[in-house]
This record gives C-alpha cells, sequence and structure tokens, in this order.
C-alpha cells in the first residue's frame, strides 16, 4: 500500500507518528483513539508501530524526512486492538489535528535546476482518500467545541469606536453576563415569545432564585404604536423554560406580572447558588451604557449606547429612558439588563421604536413591594377637566 504522510495544524512537518492512530469500529466505521488511555497502552502500541513503519527516501514540504505508513500492516494492527467506548472517544478532540499529505519524491533536476519530483500514483490517492476522510471527521468533531465554533455572533466590542475601552469593557460585561439568561414561553406547545432575564433575588435554603424579566415574554396581544389605548393580554399560564449558558434549561415558574411596568417575576430551582448582580439606582444623562442579552443559542450578546436627553411621547409609559446609538431591535435584549461601566445595572431593557429601559430604582421598588406585599402598585392620575 502507498505510504502517506500527516502534519500537524499546529506546525507543518509532524512526523505521522504523533498523532493518534484510528480504531476499526466493528460496523466498519473509524474513530480517533482516545488520549486517556494509559501511559503502558500507549507505550506498548508505540513500540508495535515503530516497528513496522519505514523510512521515507524523500522528504516532506518543508524538507524534513517523512515517515511511512504501511496501511495494510496498520489496519491489521487496528483490528486486533481493543474497541473504545463512546465516552473515551469523545477525548480524542484533545489530541493534535494533523493534516494528511503525500511526501513529493525528488528524482531529479531539468536544464533550469528546477526539481522534477516522482508522479503521484493511484495507489497513493487513494490512500491519501481514505485518510482524509479520518482527519475531516476529526476536524468537524474539534469544530463543534464551543471555543472553535465559527457561528458565535459578533459582540459591539469589536467596534475600532471602543478600542480604547476594550480591555476594562470586556471585563466588566463577562462579570455581568454570569447573570444574564435566556427565557422562551409557549403555549400549548406552540411557540410565543423569547427574550433575555437575570436574576435578582436567590434564597440559599430553599435553592431557589427569583428572575426579573420583560412582560413581554408572555404577552399574546399588545399596541407597538399607543401604550395608553390598548391593553395587552397576557398568558399568565404560559410555560416559560430558563436556559443557561451550558445548554442546560430549567422551567420557570410564574410569580407576578406588572402590566404597567412591563415586569414579571419567574422563580427557577437551581442546585447551586448563582450571581446576584449590583444595581445604580443614580443613571445620569449621557453616561455610556451595555446592553446585555442572550439568543437562541444562549450566545451573549452586547450592545452599546448612550443615556438620552429625552422625554417619553405621549403614547408612551413616562418611566422609560433611552439609550442613543444602541442597535438593540432584536427580542433577546428584551428583558436584558443595562449596565454601566462598573457593570452594574441601572435597568432593564424594554423593546421599542426608540431603544427605551426601565431604571433600576424603579426595578427595585417593584421588586421590594411584591416580596412584601406580593403586589405592586402604582399611582395613576386622572385629570376631569370641566366643560
Amino acid at each position: 500500500m502507498a505510504p502517506v504522510e500527516t502534519r500537524s495544524r499546529a506546525g507543518r512537518g509532524r512526523p505521522a507518528g504523533s498523532r493518534s492512530s484510528p480504531v476499526r469500529r466493528r460496523d466498519g466505521g473509524v474513530a480517533a483513539s482516545p488520549g486517556s488511555q494509559s501511559a503502558a497502552s500507549t507505550e506498548r502500541r508505540k513500540k508495535n508501530r515503530g516497528s513496522k513503519r519505514n523510512l521515507s527516501d524523500g522528504s516532506g514540504e518543508d524538507g524534513r524526512p517523512g515517515k511511512k505508513i504501511n496501511l495494510e500492516e496498520e489496519e491489521l494492527e487496528e483490528e486486533r486492538m481493543p474497541l473504545e467506548d463512546e465516552a473515551s472517544a469523545c477525548s480524542s478532540c484533545s489530541s493534535p489535528l494533523c493534516e494528511p499529505y503525500i511526501p513529493r519524491v525528488v528524482i531529479g533536476c531539468n536544464a533550469k535546476g528546477k526539481e522534477i519530483y516522482k508522479p503521484i500514483e493511484c495507489d497513493e490517492l487513494r490512500a491519501l482518500d481514505l485518510w482524509e476522510a479520518k482527519y475531516q471527521a476529526k476536524r468537524d468533531r474539534q469544530m463543534n467545541l464551543c471555543t472553535l465554533k465559527p457561528c458565535i455572533p459578533p459582540t459591539c466590542l469589536v467596534d475600532p469606536k471602543l478600542l480604547h475601552i476594550r480591555e476594562s469593557s470586556t471585563e466588566t460585561v463577562l462579570r455581568a453576563a454570569k447573570f444574564v439568561m435566556g427565557l422562551s414561553s409557549s403555549v400549548d406547545g406552540n411557540p410565543l415569545s423569547q427574550c433575555s432575564g437575570f436574576i435578582v433575588d436567590w434564597d440559599d435554603k430553599s435553592k431557589t432564585g427569583i428572575i426579573m424579566t420583560s412582560a413581554l415574554l408572555i404577552c399574546k396581544k399588545s399596541s407597538h404604536t399607543d401604550d395608553w389605548k390598548y391593553a395587552s393580554q397576557y398568558a399568565t399560564d404560559a410555560q416559560v423554560v430558563v436556559h443557561f449558558v451550558d445548554g442546560t434549561t430549567v422551567e420557570g415558574q410564574f410569580l407576578y406580572c406588572q402590566e404597567h411596568y412591563k415586569i414579571a417575576f419567574y422563580k427557577i430551582v437551581l442546585d447551586k447558588p448563582t450571581h446576584l448582580p449590583s444595581f445604580n439606582k443614580g443613571v445620569k444623562w449621557a453616561e455610556e451604557v451595555f446592553i446585555l442579552g442572550r439568543d437562541g443559542s444562549s450566545h451573549l450578546r452586547i450592545s452599546h449606547g448612550r443615556v438620552q436627553y429625552l422625554n417619553a411621547h405621549v403614547n408612551e409609559r413616562h418611566h422609560y429612558m433611552y439609550i442613543h446609538g444602541v442597535d438593540a431591535a432584536s427580542e433577546y435584549y428584551n428583558g436584558g439588563p443595562v449596565i454601566d461601566f462598573r457593570g452594574d445595572v441601572v435597568g432593564m431593557y424594554n423593546l421599542s421604536t426608540r431603544g427605551s429601559f426601565i431604571p433600576s430604582n424603579i426595578l427595585l421598588k417593584c421588586l421590594q413591594l411584591w416580596k412584601k406585599f406580593q403586589y405592586v402598585f402604582f399611582s395613576h392620575f386622572v385629570m376631569m377637566l370641566p366643560n
């Protein structure tokens, strides 16, 4: 069988003997051998394989001598190996990724001094196809690792305008991300909405936490043009699922919905305590803030803006504050925390056409009232003018 050589993705010219040999399964499939085998077993296999490999007369692309692999003897050796279970085979993702190639052999030079290579035979190409398939399968497994997934969306911190605060802001955002989670709702199995939320209270004795989020998570019907003219309809019996960054989920238990402020509370049960946020009640005009949220894949989404000198319109709630320059039109920002550069929560983002948020002093007051009375009061005065 034709010789095939492998080179490491980290450094080309790595000999084939440095990579893990594949294990042939009974069903005909091929899987890389795990890196978690015992030292004695690994050493014994190295000796067996080393005795069956012959040095090549040629050299690799980088000029270093390569090693031939006798595929027929290698396959016989693989068939004698014990089969590995699925759990241990998963550790193969941590072993080096080596790309197979056919080393070219120089057989002479032409009149201009250019090297002439030995033609590649059909057997060599067929052997290369076999190793290419193994290489691609292992590469696909590695690309499924969370640190290598190419589908993670970029954040606003890659903006050159934020270069001067990128390092400090990254640390601040990552600390705040610990209490941000995604939520999804459904009614009778039909998806209703998706948004973000953040945990605001934790009871160590009962291992339960309280999540604050937007009431739009369970809103069946609402008006996006006038908050006063039309009453919204909320499905308090909707099934709500809380999504964590590690892919786990837990069902949220409905506690309370305040329709005027559009705030909802849900209770969750956790095995271990979680990080609680700190609040800043005195957000200032023109202060720079970040809006955090989780998308459908629980990836952290970040947007940046500045608190505006702006009052609410007549068709908007008067407790809204607004953010200039924010690009947070997606629903996964809705209900997410708005934080300052210290990582303190200054409000909860509210999905609207002008990028509004509910300031933290109102959020804390609603939380305190609910914990004390199981109800949130608000004053609503109506002035009657004579004809």
